[in-house]
């Protein structure tokens, strides 16, 4: 978990993960599990509201669906959700998503076992069991460096983490690199669809009288050279989410308006 002012998403404070008893599997060369769901809770003056990331990992992060909770009101009931707080998850979307995997991955949860226990043969038992809905008795903490002593029986507490059998905390130096990598896998595939939600941010920053440039740089974490090379890509005659341009001058389509309105 983490709280506190979060990749400068507005509102943003407080973020952690579930994994559950999913199946772990690999994120380039990181154990991480296989779906997960992220859990964002953001404040906006008085009231909270709370928005829940489902995620699949197959060869990248896949988010399949959002879940947005508004802020409680009474007895369990709950605002809806306004427009502007679509826009803020919609605006941020990869940050989340990049914060979520990282969470994911460092996070000490669900289970950390004996280092004895830790094995291919237990691990497969293990999600037998959970799979089957038996959850077995789990000794459940942020980092099992924490614990320390002995136990009942006089054996000397080594616990290790249930993912990867590690039983370090992550390192600054490891999570800057860790945290680079996941900016790759998350963000790096320009797929058509990429190239339509980068027409997306382009268009709206022009037409509110912003350059688009700094805007797709400021939601995608990339360089201004990159941010020209999508908006390039995704003027594309077969593609069209642009329209042409010439060089100094920023295009986007123009506004379709129904017959009789102005």
């Amino acid at each position: 978990m983490v709280s506190e002012d979060i990749r400068q998403v507005p509102g943003l404070y407080m973020a952690w993960v579930e994994p559950g008893q999913s199946e772990p599997v690999y994120l380039n060369d990181r154990i991480i599990p296989e779906t997960f769901t992220a859990w964002f809770h953001f404040k906006d003056k008085s009231k909270t509201w709370l928005v829940e990331f489902h995620i699949k990992v197959a060869d990248t992060p896949l988010l399949t669906s959002v879940t947005t909770h508004g802020s409680q009101i009474n007895n369990g009931d709950r605002d809806t959700i306004q427009r502007w707080q679509l826009k803020v998850i919609e605006q941020y979307r990869y940050q989340l998503l990049e914060l979520a995997v990282e969470l994911a991955i460092t996070t000490r949860t669900p289970t950390v076992m004996l280092r004895r226990e830790y094995n291919a043969e237990n691990m497969a038992m293990l999600r037998a069991i959970t799979g089957l809905g038996h959850k077995p008795n789990q000794t459940v903490l942020e980092h099992p460096s924490t614990i320390t002593g002995t136990l009942k029986s006089g054996e000397p507490v080594d616990f290790v983490r249930f993912w990867d059998g590690n039983p370090e905390p992550i390192t600054g130096k490891e999570l800057k690199a860790l945290q680079r990598d996941i900016g790759k896998s998350v963000r790096r595939r320009v797929t058509d669809k990429f190239l339509k939600e980068i027409a997306g941010v382009y268009t709206r920053a022009v037409l509110d009288g912003l350059d688009p440039y700094p805007e797709i740089m400021a939601i995608y974490k990339c360089a201004h050279r990159t941010a020209q090379e999508w908006a390039t890509k995704a003027r594309a005659p077969h593609l069209g989410f642009l329209p042409p341009t010439t060089p100094g001058k920023v295009t986007v389509g123009k506004t379709k308006t129904r017959k009789g309105k102005k």
